[in-house]
C-alpha cells in the first residue's frame, strides 16, 4: 500500500484511511489470503524461479518464428 495506495487517493474522493490504523484489516486480509512475508531466502528462492520463468519466455520468444 505504501507503493500504490497514493495512487488509488489520486482517483477521486474515495474513503481511503492510508494510516498503519486504518490498513490493519487490509494487512490482515492480506496476510490470511496470501500467507506472511516471506524470509529473505524464501524472497530470493522466489525471485530465481519468476527470472528463470521470463528468460524461459525471453528464449522462447527469440526461437518462435513469427
Amino acid at each position: 500500500m505504501d507503493h500504490i495506495g497514493t495512487s488509488f487517493a489520486e482517483i477521486g474522493e474515495l474513503p481511503l484511511d492510508l494510516s498503519e490504523a486504518g490498513m490493519a484489516d487490509v494487512y490482515a486480509q492480506v496476510e490470511q489470503a496470501y500467507g506472511q512475508t516471506p524470509s529473505r531466502a524464501g524472497a530470493q528462492t522466489r525471485d530465481r524461479a519468476q527470472q528463470a520463468v521470463l528468460e524461459a519466455r525471453r528464449q522462447r520468444d527469440r526461437h518462435t518464428p513469427q
